[in-house]
């Protein structure tokens, strides 16, 4: 097989034109030195649906208006003067195929000579770039980019590429039977994607989730399954979705939108579903990264962040506030005479108090505040932006709700339950070690004196 790039360097002579012609696998168009088109293979049909009989004896220009349509005549011209000069020349281009698709080509152009070694005319190579854009999303979805740039990314290299209006992508919430348009390059801002949703069955998008199949819309303007927002915003035009699914898990919704009211081709269609299988998996190992990363950071009793990744967190804390110098502060807390209660109830109570304890701190600390099981029975809060004085009312906070709480309201171990807090401040401790040892020797001494009580670090 032959096979042509822009690094060749040969001279084509027409008494190896023919036997070449036959043998490329890419599509090819030869030029006379005036321009005119005096031959197309039949690659060059599979691609764009022009038959040879079609192109042949048209002009140059002519030519282009009909394969290239809304472009501008000048710089192609002046392309293929530079190739009748002895250039060779290399373009991305979109071509439009003859039932009206948008098909992305790499257009080569070499100059070929006659039996006198003078330039007779133009060779022009036409490579399909298909292959090129999935290895492109393939890299997307294998990249160390969040979900939303993967996403987005892909999302502008198949608009861009397959000449396409708009691709839309949409997760499906499980919880809430419906789907969040989470991204699309006809909207300019999240405000308005978060302003797109479908409940699973409602709409083509709705559809698709409950057949697990595809669904083509004729005219997305005409569609009475559309709110009448949605079909005056797409108006006249041609629009397919596809399911994501991986590993038999059905994801959302892909839908690409063409810029006329037409039929999408067979190779449009499978090129859709290969970008669907891709962006499919990108969402899935996602998803499985997130849950991963949620259960190394999570205690598995409480749900709250685990002691390695508070030590993180707080590492973080100290950098930020010696930076931005403010101050911020911690909390121990640790369960009055649990060890009786272990002991008297069994384990399983035990956890069940610790699940519960859990519950009352998020519920009395503020939003940006963060808690974490330190271990055993005992618990960790960073207060960010914090004076000593707002620390102290948020831990009085916490151990006056515990106080009054009810634990294990159901069961043989209902009752009252106390809590020791020791805290400590920064910028008075200098780093993550001293917080930590002063905020320990804290809860003690708030233990030694009788539990149930606060005490503050004071040097």
């Amino acid at each position: 097989m032959v096979s042509l790039s822009c690094e060749d360097n040969i001279p084509l002579r027409p008494d190896l034109m023919i036997s070449l012609l036959q043998t490329v696998t890419v599509g090819l168009i030869v030029l006379d030195i005036d321009g005119n088109v005096i031959f197309a293979n039949k690659q060059f049909e599979d691609l764009l649906g022009y038959s040879a009989d079609d192109i042949i004896g048209l002009s140059h220009m002519r030519a282009v208006s009909i394969l290239v349509g809304k472009t501008s005549y000048d710089e192609i011209k002046e392309n293929l003067q530079k190739t009748f000069h002895g250039e060779k020349i290399a373009k991305k281009r979109k071509f439009t195929h003859k039932n009206g698709q948008i098909v992305p080509l790499e257009v080569q152009s070499y100059p070929f000579f006659d039996k006198d070694n003078k330039i007779a005319g133009s060779l022009l190579i036409l490579r399909d770039l298909h292959g090129d854009l999935m290895a492109e999303i393939t890299n997307l979805v294998n990249s160390t980019l969040s979900l939303k740039e993967v996403l987005d990314n892909t999302v502008k290299a198949v608009v861009e590429n397959l000449g396409l209006e708009s691709t839309a992508v949409f997760l499906l919430n499980e919880e809430k039977k419906e789907l969040d348009l989470i991204c699309c390059n006809a909207f300019k801002t999240e405000e308005d994607l978060a302003k797109v949703k479908w409940k699973v069955g409602e709409g083509p998008p709705g559809k698709i989730v409950q057949t697990r199949a595809p669904v083509y819309v004729r005219n997305l303007r005409t569609c009475l399954d559309l709110p009448e927002f949605v079909r005056q915003f797409h108006g006249d035009k041609s629009s397919v979705g596809f399911p994501l699914i991986c590993k038999d898990e059905l994801l959302g919704v892909i839908a690409f939108d063409a810029d006329t009211v037409r039929d999408f081709s067979d190779k449009e269609m499978l090129s859709f579903k290969n970008i669907a299988s891709q962006v499919a998996l990108a969402i899935y190992n996602a998803r499985l990264f997130s849950k991963l990363e949620y259960l190394s950071n999570t205690d598995g009793l409480t749900g709250l962040f685990n002691h390695r990744r508070f030590q993180e967190l707080l590492k973080e804390h100290v950098s930020h506030a010696q930076k931005d110098q403010c101050s911020f502060g911690i909390l121990m807390l640790d369960v009055d005479y649990f060890k009786s209660f272990n002991d008297r109830f069994g384990h399983l109570l035990g956890d069940q108090l610790l699940q519960e304890l859990a519950e009352v701190i998020i519920k009395n600390v503020r939003s940006c505040d963060i808690v974490a099981r330190y271990g055993g029975e005992e618990f960790a809060v960073i207060l960010p932006n914090c004076t000593k004085e707002v620390a102290v009312t948020i831990a009085q906070r916490i151990r006056m709700a515990v106080e009054e709480s009810n634990f294990c309201s159901n069961t043989k171990a209902a009752g009252k339950i106390t809590v020791s807090i020791g805290a400590a401040m920064y910028p008075d401790e200098k780093n993550k070690r001293e917080l930590l040892l002063k905020a320990d020797k804290a809860l003690y001494l708030a233990k030694e004196l009788g539990r149930n009580r606060i005490e503050v670090y004071a040097g």
